[in-house]
């Protein structure tokens, strides 16, 4: 990389930082009047709201960074237009698109970057939010948590239920254990079933195995093909904790897929989770060759305000092409990673021609 290379990118580098730091401080003061407002009725402490919007921090970064690239393409070119370094390239000689090359690199290097963090850290960060918004803003006590693709219940300081698979209506769940446990929390009574099924008003136990350790130190076994359990909970009961896609990381969402899968039932939005995991971080990539070649194209001359309003354009209808992909890769009209691929693939092949056409 020569000097004007490294040049350019440091600029770039620098309107970056300062784009995504006032992007973040805007959001994040947006956020915070917001959930104020929202959860008025729990009477939040400022801590609390803030240690929330603290945690949604990496989420929030997610999706500025996009934005934030965009913007700083533009205004980078456009700083180099008007001070008319972009003419004193030409008339030296310099190939425009291989000074401004480096900018391209950083956006995939940051994509990448975002890649591995929307697999694994943000996923955890957007569970941990969700559980801090429950116990510390709504005062609520945690209800169920998740672990490893399955789902441990409280239902009293004795009994407990692990449930290893929630489906989609929350009628039926797979995968039963029930623990009981006596006063002096030693192990009483053990049901495992292959399946807890929500008829009449009552939940049933089916295909299962009831265990009971005696005092005697005895072990009673009684099958049961189908056994009514007391269970003070509706199916909308298990919406609260029924793993959420956006809260499971990359692995955890394609194991979830294939066991819902081998049930026989959908797991088509599982698939275009996954889908949309890996395609999102690459919008960073997209924008900066949408930014550079527009910007070089254009010779941006009318400073922020205008940069900003070609930013708005670009990401508006980008986000059209966008959600209506998604909408039908959801069904059954295109494949999910189709779904989660095309706008890259029309956005980046139109900042790619763009790039190409410039004139040296």
């Amino acid at each position: 990389m020569g000097i004007l290379e490294r040049y350019i990118l440091k600029e770039f580098l620098k309107i970056l930082g300062l784009t995504l730091g006032i992007l973040l401080v805007i959001s994040l003061t947006i956020q915070f009047f917001e959930k104020i407002q929202g959860y008025a009725e729990y009477d939040p402490s400022f801590r609390s709201v803030l240690m929330l919007l603290l945690i949604r921090l990496p989420k929030t970064i997610f999706e500025m960074l996009p934005i934030a690239l965009l913007l700083s393409s533009i205004l980078t070119v456009g700083t180099f237009s008007r001070t008319h370094e972009l003419t004193a390239m030409q008339i030296g000689g310099i190939r425009i698109t291989r000074a401004f090359a480096p900018l391209l690199g950083a956006g995939l290097l940051i994509s990448l970057l975002l890649l591995v963090a929307n697999l694994s850290l943000i996923p955890s960060a957007n569970r941990q939010a969700s559980l801090w918004k429950q116990t510390a803003i709504e005062k609520k006590s945690q209800q169920g948590y998740f672990k490893r693709e399955s789902v441990w219940m409280p239902l009293s300081h004795r009994r407990f239920l692990n449930i290893q698979l929630i489906e989609p209506t929350y009628e039926s769940m797979s995968g039963i254990s029930l623990y009981r446990l006596s006063p002096n929390f030693r192990l009483e009574e053990t049901l495992e079933a292959e399946k807890m099924l929500y008829r009449g008003g009552q939940w049933h136990l089916q295909d299962g195995i009831q265990r009971t350790f005696l005092p005697d130190l005895t072990l009673r076994i009684q099958p049961f093909d189908k056994l009514p359990l007391s269970l003070n909970l509706l199916p909308e009961d298990f919406q609260r904790i029924r793993p959420r896609e956006n809260q499971l990381t990359y692995a955890q969402l394609s194991r979830y897929r294939d066991r819902l899968s081998s049930e026989g039932l959908n797991a088509r939005q599982y698939e275009v989770e996954m889908a949309v995991r890996t395609a999102l971080p690459f919008t960073g990539l997209v924008m900066v060759l949408l930014g550079v070649s527009y910007g070089i194209r254009r010779r941006v001359h009318g400073g922020i305000s205008r940069s900003i309003g070609i930013c708005l354009i670009i990401v508006l209808a980008y986000k059209f092409v966008h959600d209506f992909s998604l909408v039908l890769g959801g069904g059954d009209t295109i494949p999910p990673w189709l779904g989660a691929w095309m706008a890259h693939g029309i956005f980046f092949g139109i900042g790619g021609i763009m790039f190409l056409r410039i004139r040296e």
